[in-house]
């Protein structure tokens, strides 16, 4: 009998395709979009009973259908399964004939390998290997027990599940602020991943700590902050408005759902650090990919629960928080102490302790602390807001304010802990989302929100003790500005996270240009609380000129498609092979790469998973927890690890992607950094392509420990010379990379160009003009060709369009704020202060302005130092308001409203200053943000060279008695009672042999000294080479005198019994230098000369500071005289006449013309364009022109001897700058 067939209900008008003997339907119960069926229009059970015309004309139509849904499909299908089921042991339901088509596409399992063999799973993707027994035991769908501390704590089966969730839901009996802290990184991790989080607490027993509520709204608010609906919600059970009126409430429940897993934990722990850490809590765990009993009833009461709850609000709060206080009077509660751990400042942050205090002691209330990402500089806030704390005698008003929620989390909870601490309790209050409070004692406040118009307003009216403004850098900085301009505050600290020192320049200048103290990645390395890196450079198959550059970026599609290629994972393997590692992260450039790159890898036998946001990805929980166990060795990532998540034990990390961007290289880099227990070193596996990227990359390792962000670190290194870096750190690249990125090396007249270039590529942006000026380049020199700084901008094409239209409409403006004349900042303090108080395009009272303005010079370090003293037209610190603003107008506001360039810029009217630029309303933000880049340069140029000296205090003398520490000898230093004058924190200090050393002052003690520009401590190596291996042991009183005269500090071994010699002749590159004793009278300046410590560079800078006499060399065959000097002079822009690192007879300069002489040059505001830095040795060629004032230079060029260099151009207005210091004679030499 013909048994009747559902397809043959099927209308023919619903068909897909067909044929005389076949048709296509899409399938009723689809696995993908697409999915179709191709039946035989004779009912036949299955294919092997169909004739072969019929198999010939179902394969027929498969091939048609399959071109229908190319066309048809949007994305267009990946790929394609094509089968069919005979018989009901291989799953087949209707008995008529049916050929399945399923289009497939990337990500829609997450490992799709073995195709059809998936009718069996187990047998499916023969690829993977089978994981460790203890792993399926922990990852299997089921039930497990957690019963807590030492061996589970719930936390670390929650943490990783976290991470990777889409939604999560809470449920507690009560909730404790220390329970907050262990969860608040990872929670909002997942919020950064879009998950939506709900969390339920109770009033039962009052146990919930009103604070913790709370830090829960703030949090509820922060989630909200980026976006119209918040993602995190929480809401408060009131058990006596329950339906059900319970006697008790003690429900402690975790729901947690990643894609189609759902996880449930039911037991005994609250929202507390003892119930998910320390303690011994016991908890069920179940976890199921399917729709079990257990999980729907607990989503089902949880939805009931929540609908009885009420939503937690400030009010709601308060009201909590009486009754609480109530109940606890007339119930006996017993009391739990909520502990936290409080940590001691580590060694960086004691020196930026000191370094901040000094700051204050001096009189100023701004500075800036820039520190590497995971080095603590929320703790270092803390600290220092307690610090001034206490020398106020009371708890502190603090005010935080940040552009991201999880940072402004992080410090609520860093702050609210430490001050209450040290000192009572106190209020926090939230300025985020929809909260607007700023009434308490710690108020935490988002930048976009505190600087738009209302929050400036109010914020005008309230005053603060101390404000933390983190994450200030360049994207943020005018919002900073205006919050900043605003600020009623005794002290304001901006942090920044920066990898290398010179990118604090750049913010620095919003915080009065005091940047306190500086904590590179390579500082993390030397305080150990980063590893060392070994860096394995792998010569890179791809040919990058074959893809296409835009915008800073290599072409996604076309990078995609070369860098996923079998030959370049071969000499990767072969890498790894080489330096093999237990946990490693791959980086790779998109989805598509990590998934080739995961693939590739278990094909190798190598356990990996691809982790990136969107469709497709392994899950990311679960991916995490295998990885932090060991089960899982590779994670192929994109973007998402660059920053937030640590995992310590990540012993190798791997970069496929080329990564263009410094910023992100080194955050990757960092990934790997931290120190945990076993692991002492981390690989970087990387490739080496041929593009300037990649030397930049190089750059970027080099510089880690100087933090001299220049090309020259790199020119030495691939000439074979030593370089610095990090202690423990290596650098392998191999031979053909190394000579492939010579090719990169900036030379002649290009240097300048491309350095601003590299800059670019390594921000991903236009780079400000502070920005390049604070790399050590000549802003003036990079745009010499196009004439001006934006138009030079504007031919690289970093202009966007509307920065394109005011700079043409403007580009007179712009030129007169670049080229103004600087004998006094003046000019450039009225321009920032109107910036900062956005009056640039609006009317201000001219007595205001000038109130304002003395306050921003007064509050400058600099600035200041040239209003005080002798000599001055008004006295600038005890002159009225009236008096000042009187000489304020005569001066700078005069010289605004008269012609500059042409035009007439500013007027004054009735007391009124104001702009005459006629400037589209539109345009003016633009305008403004384009005017404060030139500003923040011109006021950094004019200060950099006119830092004042420190006060001298006479001749200063003190004893430190040689002690030991750890088995190690330190110095034990007096009381600053007894010496007050004696320093604090790092303090340069000449040796007898005249090296100059960094010694470290702390309160108490010195325990670490270093030589400079170097990083080791060698105090203890010192202080055995001065008083042999004794030193600092018990029994012995070895000292040394601290001295300080003219502003320079020494130090010398006291004289003792037993003392050890010091060398006192010092060889330099093979030159015996004698020192001044060993000299005779009759031989100075007859047969040796003194050799001053120049560095003088031809081609490069040498140090900052005044020459120090190092010694005394032998200048043979050559009549001497009275000061003539030596020096060393290294570099190439003056061959062939002076090779580099020759040795050079210099006379004084005397009177007369310079034109043509080979000068040894200082130029304090200045750089060579081959590296940057004080002296050079160059010929001069000037220009003069006569005035009503007399003769006035109108150039002066400092000319190379050889081609390949550029002179540098020095400007009539930095002219005062330069200073010839002696005339080159000859070469000395060495060899006699």
């Amino acid at each position: 009998m013909t048994m009747a067939s559902p397809f043959l209900d099927v209308s023919p008008d619903e068909w897909i395709a067909s044929n005389e003997l076949a048709f296509a339907i899409p399938d009723g119960f689809p696995v993908s979009p697409g999915h179709s069926l191709v039946i035989t229009r004779r009912v036949v059970a299955t294919w092997f009973e169909a004739s072969s015309a019929e198999q010939a004309a179902l394969m027929e139509l498969v091939s048609v259908v399959k071109q229908k849904l190319d066309e048809t499909l949007r994305p267009k299908p990946d790929g394609y399964n094509v089968g069919f089921n005979a018989g009901s042991a291989a799953g087949q339901t209707v008995e008529h004939v049916h050929i399945h088509v399923i289009p497939r596409y990337r990500g829609d399992m997450e490992d799709p390998r073995g195709g059809v063999r998936h009718v069996i799973p187990s047998k499916g993707n023969y690829f993977r290997q089978p994981q460790s027994s203890a792993t399926n035991d922990r990852n299997r769908l089921g039930r497990s027990l957690s019963v807590g501390y030492p061996d589970s704590p719930l936390w670390e089966h929650l943490a990783w599940r976290i991470a990777g969730a889409k939604a999560v839901d809470v449920l507690v009996s009560f909730v404790q602020s220390s329970g907050l802290d262990v969860i608040e990184e990872r929670l909002f991790d997942a919020l950064a991943n879009n998950a939506e989080v709900r969390i339920l607490v109770s009033d039962y027993l009052y146990i919930s700590d009103p604070k913790a509520l709370r830090t829960l709204l703030g949090w509820r608010e922060l989630s909200g902050e980026q976006t119209s609906s918040g993602r995190l919600q929480a809401k408060l059970i009131q058990v006596a408005k329950l339906p059900s009126q319970p006697a008790s409430f003690h429900p402690k429940a975790w729901r947690i759902v990643e894609g189609q897993r759902d996880f449930i934990s039911v037991g005994s722990s609250n929202l507390s650090r003892p119930a998910l850490l320390t303690g011994v809590e016991w908890n069920l765990l179940s976890t199921s990919n399917e729709r079990e009993m257990s999980h729907v009833r607990f989503e089902e009461e949880f939805e009931s629960l929540w609908k009885t709850a009420s939503k937690l609000t400030p009010k709601l709060v308060d009201e909590y928080s009486t009754a609480a206080e109530q109940y606890r009077r007339e119930h006996f509660v017993p009391q739990t102490k909520d502990v936290q751990e409080i940590p001691t400042p580590r060694q960086w942050q004691l020196e930026a302790l000191d370094a901040l205090r000094e700051i204050r002691e001096r009189g100023h209330g701004r500075a800036l602390v820039a520190v590497a990402t995971g080095m603590g500089k929320t703790w270092l806030a803390a600290f220092d807001a307690c610090q001034f704390g206490k020398v106020i005698e009371r708890r502190p008003r603090v005010l935080i304010v940040a552009h991201r929620a999880h940072i402004l989390a992080q410090a609520e909870a860093v702050l609210s802990r430490l001050l209450d601490h040290h000192f009572e309790d106190g209020s926090t209050a939230w300025y985020v989302g929809k909260r607007s409070d700023l009434s308490g004692e710690l108020v935490v406040a988002s930048v976009q929100k505190l600087s738009r118009r209302e929050g400036l307003q109010r914020l005008a009216k309230e005053h603060f003790d101390y404000v933390i403004m983190d994450e200030v850098h360049h994207a943020h900085a005018p919002s900073y500005r205006r919050v900043l301009a605003k600020l009623n505050c005794d002290f304001a600290l901006g942090l920044t996270a920066t990898p290398e020192r010179t990118d604090g320049v750049d913010v620095a200048t919003i915080f009065d240009d005091n940047l306190a103290y500086q904590a590179t990645i390579g500082d993390g390395i030397a305080e150990d609380s980063l590893v060392p890196f070994h860096y394995v450079g792998i010569r890179d198959t791809v040919d990058f000129r074959q893809v296409p550059w835009r915008n800073g970026r290599f072409d996604i599609a076309e990078l995609e498609e070369r860098v996923a290629r079998s030959e370049r994972m071969d000499r990767l393997w072969t890498a790894m092979q080489s330096h093999p590692a237990e946990r490693t992260i791959v980086f790779c450039c998109s989805r598509r790469h990590a998934l080739f790159a995961r693939d590739w890898l278990l094909s190798k036998g190598v356990s990996s998973s691809a982790v990136f946001s969107g469709e497709g990805s392994d899950s990311y929980g679960e991916s995490l927890e295998r990885l932090r166990t060991g089960d899982l060795q590779t994670l192929c990532v994109v973007d998402m690890f660059n920053e937030g998540l640590d995992i310590p034990a990540v012993d190798r990390v791997v970069m496929l992607r080329p990564t263009e961007s410094k910023i992100i290289f080194l955050q990757q880099l960092g990934r790997g950094l931290r120190a945990c227990e076993g692991k002492s070193r981390l690989l970087v596996l990387d490739f080496v392509g041929n593009h300037r990227i990649f030397a930049q990359r190089i750059m970027h390792l080099l510089t880690l420990r100087s933090g001299a962000a220049d090309w020259k670190a790199l020119r030495d290194w691939l000439r074979g010379k030593h370089v610095e870096l990090p202690e423990g750190c290596l650098l392998d690249v191999e031979l053909e990379a190394m000579d492939m990125l010579k090719q990169f090396l900036p030379t002649g007249r290009t240097a300048a160009i491309e350095g601003y270039r590299s800059i670019r590529d390594e921000l991903g942006r236009r780079p400000t003009v502070m920005e390049v000026f604070g790399r050590g380049l000549l802003p003036r020199t990079v745009c010499a060709s196009a004439g001006s700084w934006f138009e030079f901008v504007a031919e690289e094409g970093d202009l966007s369009e509307i920065e394109q239209e005011a700079v043409s409409l403007f580009a007179n403006w712009f030129k007169t704020v670049e080229t103004t004349s600087l004998n006094k900042s003046y000019k450039m303090v009225v321009l920032r202060v109107l910036l900062e108080t956005g009056r640039m395009f609006a009317p201000v009272d001219v007595f205001e302005l000038s109130k304002q303005c003395r306050q921003s010079m007064l509050r400058h370090d600099v600035l200041r130092h040239y209003l005080l003293g002798d000599g001055n037209a008004v006295d600038h610190e005890n002159a009225s308001d009236e008096e000042w603003a009187a000489w304020w107008i005569r001066w700078p506001i005069d010289r605004w409203v008269n012609r500059q360039n042409g035009s007439i810029w500013f007027a004054l009217q009735d007391g009124v200053f104001f702009s005459t630029l006629d400037c589209p309303v539109r345009l003016r933000p633009v305008v403004e943000a384009l005017t404060e880049e030139l500003v923040d340069w011109r006021l950094a140029a004019y200060t950099r060279s006119r830092r004042p000296k420190l006060p001298q205090h006479g001749d200063i003398r003190f004893e430190a008695k040689v002690s030991h520490s750890g088995g190690r000898p330190i110095l034990f230093l007096p009381e600053q009672s007894k010496v007050p004058e004696r320093p604090i924190g790092p303090t340069q200090v000449r040796l007898p042999d005249g090296e100059t050393w960094e010694f470290k002052m702390v309160k108490i003690a010195c325990n670490v000294a270093t030589r400079e520009g170097e990083k080791k401590n060698q105090l203890g190596d010192l202080l055995k080479r001065w008083f042999g291996p004794n030193a600092g042991l018990p029994g012995t009183d070895f000292r040394v005198e601290f001295r300080k005269q003219n502003d320079q500090w020494s130090v010398k071994p006291c004289d003792v019994e037993g003392l050890v010699d010091v060398e006192s002749n010092e060889m330099i590159e093979g030159v015996r230098l004698l020192s001044g004793s060993d000299v005779s009278d009759e031989a100075k300046y007859y047969t040796h000369a003194p050799v001053y410590d120049l560095t003088a560079a031809a081609g490069q800078w040498g140090p900052e500071g005044v020459p120090a006499e190092i010694g005394w060399i032998a200048v043979p065959n050559q009549k001497l005289s009275e000061g003539m000097f030596a020096a060393r002079v290294t570099g190439h822009s003056m061959e062939p006449r002076i090779p580099s690192d020759s040795w050079c007879l210099f006379r004084p300069i005397t009177a007369g013309s310079r034109n043509g002489k080979l000068s040894l040059v200082q130029v304090n505001t200045h750089a060579d364009p081959e590296d940057g830095g004080r002296y050079t040795v160059k010929r001069y060629h000037s220009t003069k022109r006569v005035t009503e004032d007399g003769w006035q230079h109108e150039t002066i060029e400092l000319q190379p001897l050889n081609n390949e260099y550029q002179p540098i151009q020095v400007s009539a207005e930095l002219a005062d700058e330069l200073r010839v210091i002696g005339e080159f004679v000859c070469l000395i030499d060495t060899s006699i």
